[in-house]
C-alpha cells in the first residue's frame, strides 16, 4: 500500500557543471515498509510508529539565514552517551564576550563584566584584555578565574575591588594606571614582576601593587564586608627580583597580613636592591603616626634579601624606618620566620616596634664591607616617649656579620646592637628582649647594649641554647653612661668559645654621672678557651654570678683573674668552677677592687691558679670570701 506525499515536485540541481540541468522528481510516497521516497530516485527517511525520521545521506545547510530550534537534537559522546546539543552547550562557561564584551583593551567592558559576575558564581575570563573604565566591585561568594592569555586593565583614577576568590596563572594579568584592591591573595607576577636569573628589571612597582591590593580585604567590624579567603597574603615566587626602591609594607589596622615566599635558600625567592637603589631598607615595615591605633600583626616567611656590591642600600629589613613619632605594635606578635638577610651594613633594624618574633632567621655577611657591619640593631632613640622597642623574641637564629678568621677584617662588627637614649629620664628604652637557641659567629662583639642620655635597657634574657663562637672580643657587652639605666640582664645556659687576646667575654659597666646598672644574673654558662677576662663588672649593683664553668686557654694572660668586680656592690659569686689549661696560668679566680662592698664569694673552686681563689683589695667588712678552693694543679 502506498500513500502520496503532499509535496510532489522538488527541484534538484546536479553538481556536475557540464551536465547541469533541472530534473523533476517522481511523486513522493510512503511505502508499505515505512520508507519515505521519491520513486527510486531519492530516499529521505522512514515513517515508523507515528514518527517521521529523516535520514538523508548528506545534509548540508548553507547560508547565514538558516533558522530553527536545534536544541533538542542529540549527539553521542565518545563514551557512548547521548547528549542534547543544549545540554552539551550548558557545560561550557559563559565568557565576557557572551555578555557583549569585546576585551580588546580599548572598548569599555565594565558593564558586560559586571553582568557576567552578577549572573554566575564562577566566572572565567578566557581571552583578551578586558577594560575596567569605572569604579567596580565584584562581590564575595564568587570565583573569578583568569585563563592563560587573558588580562584586565583598569583606567587611571578607577578602582577594581575584588571581594571574590581570585585565581590566575603566574604571569601578568593586571595593567593600567588604576587600582586593584580587596584581594586575599596577591602575586607580584600579576603586575609584571620578573624573577629570571640575571634580569635587571625593576620589580618594585609590581611588589608594591601586590601588597597594596590586599588592603581592605578584611573588615573585623563587619565580616560580611570581607573578601573570600583567610588572612591577606602576598606570595613571592621562586626567582631573583630586583627592587630599585624600598618595598613598603604597612601593617593594617583591620587585619593581619602575610608575605610568603617559597623558601630562603637557592631555590627560594630572592629580593635584591638594584645597583641604583635609592632609599633606606630594601624591605620596610612602616609604622603609623598614632600610638592609640595598634596595627595587626604582619608575618614575613620563607624568602631572602641579598645585597649587591655598590647598591647603596643601608638595611636589608627595616621595622619602622620612620623612627621616633611612629608606632608599630599590635595585639598579637608579628613574626619573621625563615628569612635570611645577606651582606648589608645593617642586616635587620628594629625601631619603635613591639610584639615581634624572629624565628629561624639569619643575618650574614659573606661579601662586601665587613668592618662595622651589624647583624641586627634595635634602636630606641628620639624624642621623649616616641621611641621604644619591646617584647621582641629571637629564637633558633644565626648572626654572622663577619664570617672570616681574620680579626682585622671584623673591626667593630656586632651581632646584635641595642641602643637607647632620650632627653628625659626613664622614657625611651629597649625592653623585654629574649634570645634563645641562637648562634653568634665571627663578629667582634656578640650582644651589645648601649644606654646613653637617659635611655633605658631592661629585661634582656639570653636563654639556654644561645652560643657565641668565633674570633669575638666582647661576646656580651652592656654599658650605661650619663643618666641612663641598664636593668635586669639574665644569661643562663649560654655557651662561649675562644675570645681573642686582651678581650672580655662579659662586660657590664656603669660609668659616669648617675648611670645605673643593676639586676645582673649570670648562671650556668660555659666559657671555653678564654684568654683574658670571662667577666668584668664595674658599677654594678645586685649581681648574681653562679654555677658558671670557665675553661682558660693555654695562652691565657697571667696577669688577670678571669672575673673582676670593680665598684660593685650587693653581689654573690657562688658555685663557679675555673679550669685553666696549664698549671699556674692565672693568679686568682676572682678579683675585688677597693671600691666594692656587700658581696659574698663562696663555694668556688679553681685549678691552675697561682695565688689563691680570691684577690680581695676591698677593705669593706661586707665582702665575705668563705669556703673557696684553688690549686696550682
Amino acid at each position: 500500500m502506498m500513500r502520496c506525499l503532499a509535496v510532489l515536485l522538488v527541484p534538484l540541481v546536479l553538481a556536475a557543471p557540464a551536465l547541469a540541468q533541472t530534473k523533476a522528481l517522481p511523486p513522493g510516497e510512503i511505502r508499505a515498509n515505512g520508507d519515505i521516497t521519491f520513486g527510486n530516485a531519492l530516499k529521505l527517511g522512514k515513517r515508523d510508529a507515528g514518527k517521521t525520521i529523516i535520514t538523508p545521506d548528506t545534509l548540508q545547510i548553507l547560508g547565514p539565514g538558516s533558522t530553527g530550534d536545534v536544541s533538542g537534537m542529540s549527539a553521542t559522546t565518545k563514551a557512548g552517551t547521548a547528549r542534547t546539543l543544549l545540554g552539551k552547550l550548558a557545560d561550557l562557561p559563559l565568557t565576557p564576550q557572551d555578555m557583549g564584551a569585546t576585551c580588546n583593551g580599548t572598548a569599555d567592558d565594565t558593564a558586560a563584566l559586571n553582568s557576567l559576575v552578577a549572573y554566575l558564581s564562577e566566572i572565567v575570563i578566557a581571552k583578551g584584555t578586558c577594560r575596567i573604565a569605572a569604579d567596580t566591585t565584584w562581590p564575595k561568594n564568587k570565583i573569578i578565574r583568569i585563563a592563560a592569555g587573558a588580562s584586565i586593565t583598569v583606567d587611571a583614577g578607577k578602582t577594581l575591588t575584588i571581594r571574590s576568590q581570585f585565581d590566575a596563572p603566574f604571569r601578568q594579568v593586571f595593567s593600567g594606571a588604576g587600582t586593584v584592591r580587596g584581594l586575599r591573595l596577591a602575586k607580584p607576577e600579576w603586575w609584571g614582576a620578573q624573577g629570571a636569573f640575571g634580569n635587571t628589571f625593576d620589580s618594585q612597582p609590581a611588589f608594591q601593587k601586590a601588597y597594596d591590593a590586599t588592603r581592605i580585604s578584611s573588615d573585623p567590624t563587619d565580616p560580611t564586608n570581607a573578601s573570600d579567603g583567610t588572612i591577606p597574603v602576598v606570595e613571592i615566587g621562586s626567582g631573583f627580583y630586583n627592587l630599585c626602591r624600598p618595598w613598603d609594607l604597612r601593617p593594617y589596622t583591620t587585619a593581619p597580613v602575610e608575605v610568603r615566599g617559597p623558601g630562603s635558600n637557592n631555590s627560594g625567592g630572592w629580593l635584591k636592591p638594584c645597583a641604583a637603589f635609592t632609599g633606606y631598607g630594601v624591605v620596610q615595615i612602616r609604622g603609623i603616626p598614632k600610638a592609640e591605633d595598634p596595627t595587626y600583626y604582619i608575618r614575613l616567611t620563607d624568602f631572602s634579601i641579598h645585597n649587591v656590591r655598590g647598591s647603596g642600600a643601608t638595611v636589608g629589613l627595616a621595622f619602622n624606618p620612620d623612627g621616633a613619632g611612629y608606632y608599630l605594635y599590635g595585639p598579637a606578635k608579628s613574626l619573621v620566620e625563615n628569612v635570611q638577610v645577606y651582606d648589608f651594613p645593617v642586616g635587620i633594624e628594629v625601631q619603635n616596634t613591639g610584639t615581634l618574633v624572629f624565628d629561624r632567621i639569619a643575618s650574614i655577611v659573606n661579601d662586601g664591607v665587613k668592618t662595622d657591619s651589624i647583624g641586627m640593631r634595635m634602636r630606641a632613640v628620639g624624642a621623649d616617649n616616641t621611641a621604644n622597642v619591646g617584647e621582641v623574641s629571637i629564637r633558633d637564629s644565626r648572626f654572622v656579620p663577619c664570617p672570616v678568621t681574620n680579626a682585622n677584617q671584623c673591626t667593630n662588627t656586632t651581632g646584635l646592637l641595642m641602643e637607647a637614649s632620650g632627653t628625659q629620664a626613664g622614657v625611651n628604652g629597649v625592653a623585654a628582649v629574649t634570645i634563645s637557641a641562637t648562634a653568634f659567629y665571627g663578629s667582634n662583639s656578640g650582644v651589645v647594649g648601649r644606654a646613653t642620655n637617659n635611655g633605658i635597657i631592661n629585661d634582656i634574657w639570653l636563654a639556654p641554647g644561645t652560643q657565641f663562637d668565633g674570633i669575638g672580643c666582647s661576646y656580651v657587652d652592656f654599658k650605661a653612661t650619663g643618666t641612663s639605666k641598664v636593668n635586669n640582664i639574665n644569661l643562663t645556659g649560654v655557651y662561649h668559645t675562644a675570645t681573642a687576646p686582651n678581650c672580655t667575654a662579659h662586660s657590664f659597666v656603669a660609668e659616669g654621672g648617675s648611670s645605673l646598672m643593676r639586676g645582673i644574673f649570670i648562671s650556668n654558662n660555659w666559657f671555653i678557651g678564654i684568654t683574658s677576662r670571662a667577666g668584668n663588672f664595674f658599677g654594678v649593683s645586685g649581681l648574681t654570678y653562679t654555677g658558671n664553668q670557665i675553661h682558660g686557654d693555654a695562652n691565657s694572660q697571667t696577669g688577670f683573674a678571669p672575673v673582676a668586680f670593680s665598684n660593685t656592690k650587693d653581689f654573690t659569686a657562688t658555685g663557679n668552677v675555673l679550669i685553666a689549661d696549664s698549671a699556674a696560668t692565672v693568679p686568682y679566680i676572682f678579683e675585688v677592687t677597693p671600691s666594692s662592698s656587700f658581696g659574698i664569694i663562696s663555694n668556688n673552686v679553681g685549678r691552675g691558679v697561682r695565688n689563691g681563689a680570691v684577690k680581695n683589695d676591698s677593705t669593706a667588712p661586707s665582702i665575705l670570701t668563705p669556703t673557696n678552693y684553688s690549686a696550682v694543679n
